[in-house]
């Protein structure tokens, strides 16, 4: 069932990665890999199988929220919820050749609350944060033999 929601996006960031989509895909599709490329994660438990909590070290806006995973065609989706700030993050996968992807991650707002203020203002460094984790993506995968 397709979800009307209503979105703010607040920016896209992208990286080239030396691997082939499939790679990519297995990574994002199974949240419990978030803790090899994103350190702020310190605990996931799997919820149902496309269902996640996570619960980050201090200083995040969203310290636990919820994430549901789900995928349409090339773009991976993550729903996040139940946190201070309702988002979705979506990871679009470009094939360039058979060992080269292009990843785009789109981060928008998806409630509207008086805190999302607070995120447009810390928008850069939301955005810095997030590259990072595009950086942790690309080094999981060009170097790790095997994903789960």
């Amino acid at each position: 069932m397709e979800v009307n929601r209503m979105t703010k996006e607040l920016f896209t960031n992208e990286i080239l990665i030396d691997a082939d989509n499939q790679r990519i895909e297995k990574l994002l599709l199974n949240l419990e890999n978030i803790i090899k490329w994103n350190p702020e994660i310190k605990q996931v438990a799997t919820i149902d199988h496309d269902e996640y909590m996570i619960l980050r070290h201090g200083g995040a806006l969203n310290t636990t929220e919820t994430i549901k995973v789900t995928q349409r065609g090339n773009t991976i989706e993550y729903e996040s919820f139940d946190g201070t700030i309702n988002c979705l993050i979506e990871w679009e996968l470009e094939s360039l050749s058979r060992h080269q992807t292009r990843l785009k991650q789109t981060l928008s707002l998806t409630s509207t609350t008086a805190l999302n203020g607070v995120a447009l203002m810390l928008k850069p460094v939301i955005r810095n944060a997030f590259k990072d984790n595009l950086t942790g993506i690309k080094r999981v995968v060009e170097t790790m033999e095997a994903i789960y």
